[in-house]
Parts: C-alpha cells; sequence; structure tokens
C-alpha cells in the first residue's frame, strides 16, 4: 500500500496522476473528505467492482454512489436526465448533492447484478477539492463506497481504514482522523415529482426551489 500525504498532494499535485494510474490499473484508492474516508475504485470496470465489494463484504442493498468529473459523463451511466434533474444539476453540480439515477443499459450486466440496487445508482460531482482532483484526474465514473467494513463503523478513523484495508487497496491519502460529520442531500429523479430520500447539507427548500419554486413542499419529502 503506497501511502501519500495531503500535504505531499498540496506540494506535489503531479501525485494526482500516480492516483489516476492506479485506478486505470483497476485499483482501489483511498481518500478523506471533509467528514469520512472513501474507497474509490473505476465504476464501469467489473473487476474492479466486485473486488471493491467483497473486501468491503457488503450487502449490496444500498444504491451506489459514483462520482464523475462533470455532468457530461451521465450519458456513461444513466438511462435519462429528467428537465428537473438537470435543473438541480445546473444549481447545486459540484455540491452536496447526490442525485439517484436509473442504470444506462450500457452498463456491463455483470456489475448491474453484483450491485443489485434495483437499477439505481447515486451520483454526484464533488465540490471538495480533493475529491474533484482525483475524479477530474481519472475522467471516468468512479465508484465510492465509505472504507468500513459492512454494518460496521470505522470510516473516519485513518488506524481502522489502515486495519481494515491496509492488504487490498493500493494507494491510501492520509489525513489522519476526521470529523465525520456532514452529508449530502440525496434525491431520488427515477420519479416524478422528484423525491428528498435523505436531509443534508442542503435542505428541503433549497431543492424544491431549484426545480419548481411553487410546489407543496409535503409532496418531494419522504
Amino acid at each position: 500500500m503506497r501511502i501519500i500525504s495531503v500535504a505531499e498532494l498540496q506540494q506535489s499535485p503531479h501525485l494526482y496522476d500516480e492516483i489516476a494510474d492506479a485506478l486505470r490499473k483497476n485499483g482501489t484508492v483511498c481518500f478523506p473528505t471533509h467528514s469520512t474516508y472513501r474507497l474509490a475504485t473505476p465504476f464501469l470496470s467489473e473487476e474492479a467492482v466486485i473486488n471493491v465489494l467483497q473486501i468491503k463484504r457488503r450487502t449490496n442493498k444500498a444504491p451506489s454512489l459514483v462520482m464523475i468529473p462533470n455532468a457530461q459523463k451521465l450519458k456513461l451511466i444513466t438511462r435519462q436526465v429528467s428537465p428537473e434533474a438537470r435543473s438541480l444539476i445546473e444549481r447545486f453540480w459540484p455540491g452536496p448533492l447526490t442525485l439517484l439515477f436509473e442504470m444506462g443499459d450500457h452498463i456491463p450486466k455483470k456489475i448491474v447484478k453484483n450491485l443489485q440496487n434495483n437499477g439505481v445508482i447515486g451520483v454526484r460531482v464533488p465540490e471538495h477539492p480533493l475529491s474533484r482532483r482525483i475524479v477530474e484526474a481519472f475522467d471516468a465514473p468512479l465508484l465510492i463506497s465509505s472504507a468500513n467494513l459492512a454494518r460496521k463503523r470505522g470510516e473516519t478513523s485513518e488506524a481502522q481504514v489502515r486495519k481494515n484495508f491496509g492488504q487490498w487497496i493500493d494507494i491510501l491519502i492520509s489525513a489522519g482522523d476526521l470529523s465525520g460529520e456532514g452529508s449530502s442531500t440525496v434525491v431520488d429523479v427515477t420519479r416524478t415529482p422528484p423525491r428528498i430520500t435523505r436531509q443534508g447539507i442542503l435542505d428541503e427548500q433549497q431543492i424544491l426551489s431549484a426545480w419548481q419554486p411553487n410546489l407543496d413542499s409535503t409532496r418531494a419529502v419522504a
């Protein structure tokens, strides 16, 4: 496992190329966000996705998170983008907003089968500077998962991340222990009208005002 500190990345931005290269080889990278450590691997690689599911002992029930460098990459992974979804994208991406989409028909069937999320994925263009630099350097969709084992905590502790995943990940970006505070707002845009399924940093009124200002807010809350 290669360890790169956040300070090293700030001093030597070319290290992002090394991270992207590891991902292009179907590797797994662990990086810090504002609140937790995350595992990242190429979303369109069957080998990479199955590897992450195995090392996490994942139960395959929660929607998967995919980070993309820009909204144009949606065409690689989603079936359609509704007008409401486009309004939210224009207003809040990059930012703390995850949108739930139906997976596109061109995603490898083995990936769809192993994720087993009723064909739904969460997608975000991240606002966190380090996350953005990683996904932009890779320039393709990344499967993102919290750096903890299934049904267990530990994604805020660097020591626990090393213990759980040290033998499995290719690169760890080190930032010490994290706060565990803050989460993105999740909106399901597979339905009409869209529905907030998790309240996060963005509140209900911010979401509603972005795509239909006069909508009765009670219709959009899970």
